[in-house]
């Protein structure tokens, strides 16, 4: 997994599948791996932004703390959000 930075004005991300891990989930478990990364995707329209990833799959978190953000996870349970870009 990495990253690095592009001519083009972007950061491309890489993404690997391992097996055998546990959902970070928002709150640490005992025994369980906790969170290695966190990402923030700006938005502009969060409702649309939440409609997309809930048809990818995703689904929103039980608690929600911000009116502009949507703590969402992804079909593993890791955590994500969804940020109103101003």
């Amino acid at each position: 997994m990495g990253s690095s930075f592009s001519s083009r004005g972007y950061v491309p991300y890489l993404f690997s599948n391992r097996t055998g891990l546990c959902a970070s989930g928002l709150a640490c478990k005992p025994g369980c791996q906790q969170m290695m990364v966190h990402l923030d995707f700006a938005v502009s329209d969060i409702d649309v932004a939440v409609a997309y990833v809930i048809s990818c799959g995703a689904r929103l978190a039980e608690i929600q703390y911000l009116e502009n953000a949507r703590i969402c996870l992804d079909p593993a349970g890791h955590p994500f959000c969804l940020c109103k870009h101003v």
